[in-house]
């Protein structure tokens, strides 16, 4: 029995110390370069897509990871998504090595996001990034759809620009110093799900959401904002949001894009809604629970409570 004691101990000093001088290994610049190089050729090369990552490092006794300086290009080479720092922990290696992200909690440091619609496109540049994830055509027999999970995932000091070429002035959405707290932030194919506990930004209107909470789901054809909870400095609005579309009604969304919309006992603030239209009192708010739908530029309204 003491000899076998002897043994395990070894076995495990030795692998102890593998896993330590891999660590050591994993860390140099070099190293940390050329494996994100293999994991974006590797999904660049399975999904048509263009992301770059400067550096990856993994520890292999925690399985801490870390990325630094993701570049994701959209179809026009312009900057889609680029993100300074990601850490987080693999949950399984298995699994990443058959092509299933599945990570513990994600953490990331400046995220700029430049969601956009160019002249004449069918869909935002997020979109048709996503759509690679999954064309709709039959796979090949064993090649299983993208997958990304993390358990939950935290942003700091990012920044969100929405913008169309379409329209006349092209700026819709700019904001900054955006946080967000998000738990069970999934990806299959092009689909897209995850419960925000908490989002909070500034935008360029001196309209600042102090607190945002929802069950998101994006689709090719649906975004869905189930159980949404809004607070500004003078708004509370509790629902539900959804939008209903074909890829090429983005275009034209005041225009084609179905909405349907539930408010339940909420407060706004007019002040607040004269930053993004000038056309209503000052000095006002609205208590109200109703339900519309329709388009931006057609809304039908019913059972409002006002």
């Amino acid at each position: 029995i003491r000899k076998f004691r002897k043994i395990v101990v070894r076995v495990l000093l030795v692998i102890l110390v593998i896993c330590v001088l891999g660590t050591v290994v994993l860390s140099l610049p070099a190293v940390q370069t050329r494996l994100a190089q293999y994991v974006t050729e590797r999904i660049n090369r399975d999904f048509g897509t263009d992301i770059q990552i400067d550096r990856l490092r993994i520890s292999l006794i925690s399985w801490d990871t870390a990325l630094k300086d993701v570049y994701i290009q959209d179809y026009r080479q312009d900057t889609l998504a680029y993100i300074r720092e990601l850490n987080t922990s693999i949950l399984s290696l298995r699994d990443l090595a058959g092509g299933k992200l599945e990570f513990g909690d994600i953490e990331v440091d400046v995220l700029y996001l430049n969601m956009k619609t160019y002249k004449d496109a069918p869909d935002t540049n997020l979109g048709i990034f996503i759509s690679k994830l999954d064309d709709g055509k039959p796979r090949d027999p064993g090649t299983p759809p993208f997958y990304f999970f993390a358990e939950s995932m935290e942003l700091y000091d990012s920044r969100f620009s929405l913008t169309d070429e379409n329209l006349e002035n092209p700026e819709i959405l700019r904001f900054k110093n955006l946080e967000v707290e998000a738990d069970d932030f999934t990806i299959l194919g092009p689909e897209v799900r995850t419960r925000i506990e908490d989002l909070r930004l500034e935008t360029s209107r001196n309209v600042n959401i102090q607190k945002l909470s929802t069950d998101f789901t994006y689709k090719r054809d649906q975004m869905d904002f189930d159980s949404l909870y809004i607070r500004t400095p003078e708004s509370e609005l509790r629902g539900s949001l959804r939008f209903d579309y074909e890829r090429e009604d983005l275009a034209e969304f005041t225009d084609k894009v179905q909405v349907t919309a539930r408010f339940e006992e909420s407060t706004l603030a007019l002040d607040e809604i004269n930053q993004f239209y000038d056309g209503f009192g000052k000095g006002r708010k609205a208590l109200f629970s109703t339900e519309a739908s329709g388009t931006l530029n057609d809304l039908e309204v019913d059972n409002l409570l006002l």
